[in-house]
């Protein structure tokens, strides 16, 4: 035991999560974590918790295989710096794979987390009815409201994590803490609120699936069929609500349904809406990764070689806002082949595998939401997506207390 860098280790961990929903000078955080982490002489005991844990094997794996392919990038510079992009992926398994935090730790870092989340919210609400009143202007919707923070799709994932989190660890939980279950659901509304002022269509998606998931848990864990069913039906009420409150949300809805219905038509190559453009670009995508299927064209080339394919097919919006491939699953296999595409999915959906085998929902549904994001987003091509997922996904794997981490309603007298 070394009292002084555990210590360290855990105040810099809370620091980090309070400012990871804010998306700012994260990555001072992550620096002085690895440097205390450097620090820390107890090398032997780091290397055996190493060894307990295979998946860490994976996220280093992961990160050396961009760096192996620098080696066929002829656009270095942009390789560089995709790899300081993703340095989270070497520094953060290094650190918790070293590191255990007892439960009441572990409530404290997530109590930290959602007070970070709630500061963010209340920021965002406070800069946005300053624009109202001041300026006569609407900023409380989509990217508007998380100006310079974060896409709205990011900032989603977290408040949908702080649902899991609440749910999860107090609504769920049989203790008599009557205060601390009424201060959850109303957290659950605030978050709620602000996942439809983010206008994130992932969003609202993860959001309705998780409130679905867990009612349907309840209905079934605890037979409180007509509660379940109005609860239900609550929901689907407060989606159509919220559908006829939030404009800019519903429009972004409609614009993603309409493609759907006319899926046979063709899309007009200069296409810009958001999800009309996914389409093309994820077919100009297929395309560029069949001619390097198993090593891709390399950690820095592949806006390059989408860029020359926009133009070939004439998509002058994806060309003229130099579009990523839009969908990490496919961004991974043009940089770095199916070999990659295979390390992703062993990162992202191992976690699950792990949740499944430990009887650890939380670590299961964490992995199904950050899929379910990465399908049509390209995650990792920003600082805030790859710390979003290797923080968090390091800490529930190797350091958090894995008592927090129970099914729910197995925790009866540790969370007071």
């Amino acid at each position: 035991m070394n009292p002084i860098h555990d210590r360290l280790r855990f105040l810099l961990t809370a620091l980090g999560l309070l400012m990871l929903p804010f998306g700012q000078s994260v990555g001072i955080a992550v620096a002085l974590l690895f440097l205390a982490w450097c620090f820390d002489p107890r090398w032997s005991e780091k290397w055996i918790r190493m060894k307990e844990n295979p998946l860490v094997w994976a996220h280093l794996a992961f990160f050396g295989f961009y760096l192996l392919g620098m080696f066929w990038t002829e656009d270095q510079l942009n390789g560089w710096s995709k790899i300081e992009t993703k340095l989270g992926f070497l520094f953060l398994p290094l650190v918790f794979s070293t590191t255990r935090f007892d439960l009441k730790q572990t409530r404290k870092l997530g109590m930290v987390y959602l007070s970070g989340m709630i500061l963010v919210a209340l920021f965002m609400l406070t800069r946005a009815s300053f624009h109202w009143f001041a300026e006569n202007r609407n900023t409380f919707f989509y990217q508007d409201f998380t100006d310079h923070i974060m896409h709205p799709s990011y900032l989603a994932m977290h408040f949908c994590v702080g649902l899991l989190i609440l749910f999860h660890g107090v609504l769920l939980q049989n203790f008599p803490a009557r205060p601390h279950k009424m201060l959850a659901a109303l957290l659950v509304l605030f978050f709620a609120i602000v996942i439809f002022l983010l206008s994130s269509k992932l969003g609202i998606l993860s959001m309705l699936l998780i409130f679905a998931g867990y009612i349907v848990y309840a209905i079934i864990r605890f037979k409180r069929y007509v509660v379940g069913a109005a609860a239900l039906l609550l929901l689907v009420g407060g989606f159509l609500l919220a559908i006829n409150i939030f404009p800019e949300m519903a429009g972004r809805l409609q614009r993603m349904t309409a493609l759907f219905r006319s899926s046979s038509e063709p899309i007009d190559p200069a296409e810009t809406e958001s999800s009309k453009v996914r389409v093309l670009i994820w077919s100009a995508g297929m395309e560029i990764a069949t001619t390097q299927p198993f090593f891709g064209q390399g950690t820095g080339d592949v806006q390059n070689a989408l860029n020359q394919e926009y133009e070939k097919r004439g998509m002058t919006g994806a060309r003229e806002k130099e579009l990523n491939a839009h969908s990490q699953l496919l961004q991974t296999t043009l940089a770095l082949g199916f070999l990659g595409l295979l390390l992703l999915l062993i990162n992202v959906l191992g976690t699950a595998v792990w949740g499944l085998r430990k009887q650890v929902g939380f670590a299961v549904l964490f992995s199904l939401l950050f899929f379910v994001n990465i399908l049509p987003e390209s995650m990792f091509q920003v600082q805030a997506g790859v710390l979003f997922f290797s923080w968090l996904n390091c800490l529930i794997l190797f350091a958090i207390d894995r008592q927090s981490l129970l099914p729910p309603n197995t925790i009866t007298s540790h969370i007071q």
